[in-house]
């Protein structure tokens, strides 16, 4: 009874491994955790960062650069196991033969030399393979904002043809090269083995013959290098798919570092508490709804788009609250919208500021009709 519980008891343990290992869900925690960053700085960009950043955009980052780049850790934690079972082979087959060192030492240098060579055309072939994907995505993504376009100027068949085209292009330019360079580095992994104890074989052998080196010891070094050289191909092909993984870590590392807005509103947000509790201390009533006395101001406001050039600039107003006041323009693209979603806090002024007393909540509404995917209710009370 106790030998066939000690026969298997290992396989228990690697089940209750597996199994506590789904539970944790590291790869997937990972994933979320990356995704919930990425989508908050979205939220958080300024008008800028968004508008060079467009939904195709974020949302092949969201699903498919931040699914490769936390597949990185987990290569990382693989690139550590393969590392330590190769450490431990190797000391224990120099150990026994140490006329087998100068093969240890070939295998990771003519390893490193291929990585360093193959490396940085795999990397370009991965990123130009995104960079197609990423093409098709907007395509699709733009074909099916203005399908009504394309639809009433009869042109389905063109855009047709038009997605073949970029289809046939992605294959021919990104996939096909891609694959090419895989399958190669793939084969070079599974001929480490045979090369290399055909060499062993080649150079030991009459050693064997004329008894220099026992049988049994020739055997057991053959089967030892033929694992070393797999756990060597397992280990190059974790590095190759370490490399992979640049393209994808740098455009999520470019699009978590564009400007946001955020500073600009936490200033705002302290520099009207401070206005509003210097104006609490200038009124001259007291009580309750003392706060309602207070004025909102526009003092020397400013703002343009680019730089240098404004829509609108020294703008110095004073509103009592409660007073309905209308906003107009004789040109037709004079900035109303623009002096609004300043109000709102949509925009950040580019000179001056807008004093708002911090007990008043402003939202900007925005004149185009907008229904977020939920339901009638959840729209309304958003």
């Amino acid at each position: 009874l106790a030998l066939g519980i000690i026969y298997w008891l290992p396989m228990l343990l690697v089940h209750l491994w597996d199994y506590v290992s789904v539970l944790v869900d590291l790869r997937g925690t990972l994933r979320n955790y990356l995704r919930s960053s990425l989508f908050r700085k979205y939220l958080n960009y300024d008008e800028r960062s968004r508008s060079i950043v467009r939904a195709s955009d974020m949302q092949a980052a969201l699903m498919e650069d931040v699914k490769d780049v936390s597949e990185s850790y987990m290569f990382m934690i693989e690139l550590s196991r393969v590392l330590g079972r190769l450490l431990i082979v190797m000391a224990f087959t120099l150990h026994k033969n140490p006329g087998s060192g100068w093969i240890l030492m070939c295998m990771p240098l003519l390893m490193i030399l291929w990585v360093l060579l193959r490396g940085s055309g795999y990397v370009g072939a991965c990123a130009t393979e995104g960079d197609m994907q990423l093409d098709v995505v907007k395509f699709v993504h733009g074909t099916c904002e203005n399908y009504v376009i394309i639809a009433e100027y009869m042109q389905r068949a063109q855009v047709n043809e038009m997605f073949w085209q970029k289809l046939m292009d992605m294959t021919k330019r990104g996939r096909i090269p891609k694959q090419l360079i895989e399958t190669n580095n793939e084969y070079f992994a599974m001929w480490l083995g045979p090369v290399f104890v055909g060499l062993y074989i080649a150079s030991t052998a009459r050693q064997v013959l004329r008894h220099n080196i026992s049988l049994g010891t020739f055997i057991a070094t053959v089967t030892v290098l033929k694992t070393i050289a797999g756990n060597f191909g397992g280990l190059y092909k974790v590095l190759m798919s370490l490399n992979r993984i640049f393209g994808p870590l740098a455009n999520l590392t470019y699009l978590l570092n564009l400007p946001t807005d955020v500073r600009a509103h936490k200033a705002l947000n302290r520099a009207r508490r401070a206005m509003s509790k210097e104006a609490r201390t200038q009124l001259p009533i007291t009580g309750s709804f003392a706060d309602d006395a207070i004025s909102l101001q526009l003092v020397s406001l400013g703002y343009g788009y680019k730089q240098g050039q404004y829509c609108f600039s020294n703008i110095n107003l004073s509103v009592p609250q409660g007073a309905t006041i209308a906003v107009m323009n004789k040109r037709e693209h004079g900035g109303r919208g623009t002096f609004l979603k300043l109000l709102g806090q949509r925009l950040s002024p580019s000179d001056g500021h807008i004093f708002i007393p911090t007990h008043l909540r402003v939202l900007h509404v925005s004149n185009q009709p907008m229904m977020m995917d939920m339901s009638l209710k959840e729209n309304l009370v958003f």
